[in-house]
């Protein structure tokens, strides 16, 4: 058996970038960012593999491919989203809108960040923005194990170990030390500090790392459920949404208290001030919101 009891497999889809938003400039990053991730006990790993592989079947392609949801056509899209729907995992999402984002600079975090190189300062690539974002995640997905810590395992501390898709250039030991950093200090609240804080006693900070999708089949569930619900939500990208893909993973989001909204589905910022479409209204409003 593993040394943790819960994995947590996290993708992501659209872009994180915020020096330039669209609709508001038109060759800027994506209007919105997704960053999903399922949940699931760490004994059913073998379990995973087995349905990610049955999927594959069902769409026709080969056991050693990897599974790219928005590669996809409808029809095989549906096929995976109404399977994943009756499938025992839990599904985690934050929806970020970016246009208040547009153009921010967290200064604070690039003058502790900065360094020197030849006598010349500069600011290393700091993914403040994805951290935060991941940070919500994994706020949920803590509670979540706490809960079935509660209920399964007498109340101990079984441990959550939280798998990243791989990213080029990205630095997962900067994702950690943020981590360690929210264990031992406290914030005041602001656009990414809400009251919530992740569970650190359920969570493995050293165990998380970046993998590629094509190594784990948890991760190519991550992708097809960040994927889907990005094209259900993102107007600007998709003119046509696609809100039936978040309607069919309705069943798997966690909820807290019978609730879907801030837990299982998170949208920011908060309070929520974007434009929205109606039929972006309407599947919101089928997660709670109002």
């Amino acid at each position: 058996m593993p040394e943790y009891s819960f994995v947590f497999c996290v993708d992501e889809a659209g872009d994180d970038g915020i020096e330039r938003v669209r609709p508001l400039d038109e060759d800027g990053a994506s209007e919105y960012f997704v960053m999903a991730g399922v949940l699931y006990s760490a004994h059913r790993n073998q379990e995973i593999v087995s349905f990610v592989s049955s999927l594959k079947k069902k769409i026709g392609i080969n056991f050693h491919d990897t599974i790219h949801f928005r590669d996809l056509d409808d029809n095989y899209k549906n096929i995976i989203l109404s399977d994943i729907a009756n499938f025992k995992i839990g599904i985690v999402c934050v929806v970020s809108n970016k246009r208040n984002m547009r153009g921010y600079r967290n200064r604070r975090v690039e003058e502790r960040s900065s360094m020197y190189r030849n006598g010349r300062k500069f600011v290393p690539k700091i993914n403040w923005f994805y951290n935060n974002i991941l940070r919500y995640l994994i706020e949920s997905a803590t509670e979540e194990c706490s809960r079935l810590n509660n209920i399964h395992y007498s109340g101990k501390d079984r441990k959550l170990k939280t798998i990243i898709e791989y990213r080029k250039g990205f630095s997962y030991t900067q994702t950690r030390n943020y981590l360690r950093k929210l264990e031992i200090e406290s914030r005041p609240r602001s656009y990414f500090n809400s009251k919530r804080r992740p569970i650190f006693s359920v969570l493995d900070i050293d165990g998380l790392e970046g993998v590629r999708s094509s190594q784990h089949a948890g991760l190519q569930l991550a992708d097809c459920v960040a994927s889907a619900i990005y094209q259900a939500i993102d107007h600007d990208r998709f003119k046509i949404l696609k809100t039936e893909y978040i309607a069919a993973l309705m069943p798997r989001f966690i909820k807290r208290g019978g609730e879907i909204k801030g837990y299982g589905f998170k949208l920011l910022p908060e309070p929520f001030g974007a434009p929205l479409t109606l039929e972006q209204k309407t599947i919101l409003r089928a997660l709670g919101y109002r």
